[in-house]
């Protein structure tokens, strides 16, 4: 049977700091599941290739941090990592196997294989609690060579400013000064978290490959990111100029008909669209009639 305490008013109530505790220890556990409902169910992907070094983390819901699951694991829960290996089934990683390790909150390959590919997630527990993360798909990719990875696309007109950023580093932020930036793979540019470009120019068109090297057990392994730029030619707004008519006055006699036509420079072929349009000004005391036909698009092929 459940027991039930009742604290009259004003009545001082003592409680053993373990129990305390607990109830504060609850607490921050149900906060976390109430996070967890809004956690995505399609998870993430992570793209690596195969030699190189891969980290995942353990994301519990997007509102979860690594400083979060660290707290979490002071007060006496176990992070476990899981590789999906058929039908639904997991397969549970024993880690710090070498090449597979657990690094705080995140599973590290030293490196990646192509067979490393699957669905893994983690899952936070202690003897009461069974949290599990959403899925994380790691897609390692065969090496064809160096230069030959994922490409990251960007562009930019020629004349402007761009930065290159070295994608999906997050888990890195610590050892992001040490990269090293080259440009078709050969040319050694910049050294840095991004590459700053200050005005593209028509040689700035290129691959971009950002390299970061990392030490395990004495041997250096690369986590590379290949950008691919593009250059567009650069063109200055114009400004439609009117040709005719241009403060004309033109006479009608009563009841005649006539068309006029109106010509304007709308600049260069790239202005797909142009809107053309006539507006009166009816200063006499006559009824002027308008036509429904007041606004002209005309596209160019």
């Amino acid at each position: 049977m459940e027991t039930v305490a009742v604290v009259k008013p004003n009545q001082k109530v003592i409680m053993d700091m373990e129990y305390l505790k607990l109830i504060t220890f609850i607490c921050f556990l149900g906060t976390i599941q109430g996070d967890l409902i809004k956690c995505p169910s399609y998870g993430s992907k992570t793209i690596a290739l195969e030699g190189e070094h891969v980290r995942i983390r353990c994301k519990l819901c997007n509102a979860s941090t690594p400083l979060v699951l660290g707290d979490l694991r002071t007060n006496g829960f176990r992070i476990n990592w899981f590789k999906d290996i058929s039908n639904g089934d997991y397969m549970e990683l024993l880690g710090k196997t070498g090449r597979i390790t657990f690094e705080g909150t995140s599973l590290g390959f030293w490196p990646a294989f192509v067979n490393d590919t699957g669905r893994y997630s983690c899952s936070v527990s202690n003897r009461t609690y069974n949290i599990m993360s959403a899925v994380t798909t790691l897609n390692v990719q065969k090496n064809k060579g160096f230069c030959r990875g994922n490409i990251y696309p960007f562009s930019q007109y020629i004349g402007k400013s761009i930065t290159l950023p070295c994608p999906k580093l997050e888990d890195y932020s610590n050892k992001e000064d040490n990269i090293k930036w080259l440009k078709d793979c050969k040319d050694n540019v910049h050294t840095g978290t991004k590459y700053v470009i200050r005005k593209v120019e028509e040689r700035s068109a290129g691959k971009y490959l950002c390299l970061l090297s990392l030490k395990n057990g004495g041997i250096y392994y690369n986590v590379t990111r290949m950008l691919k730029l593009t250059t567009k030619e650069s063109v200055e707004p114009f400004k439609p100029k009117l040709i005719y008519p241009v403060e004309e006055q033109i006479e009608l006699k009563l009841g005649e008909e006539r068309e006029f036509e109106c010509k304007a420079i709308v600049g260069y072929k790239m202005n797909y669209y142009c809107l053309l349009y006539w507006d009166f000004t009816n200063s006499g005391n006559d009824t002027v009639y308008e036509s429904p036909e007041r606004f002209l698009l005309t596209s160019f092929e």
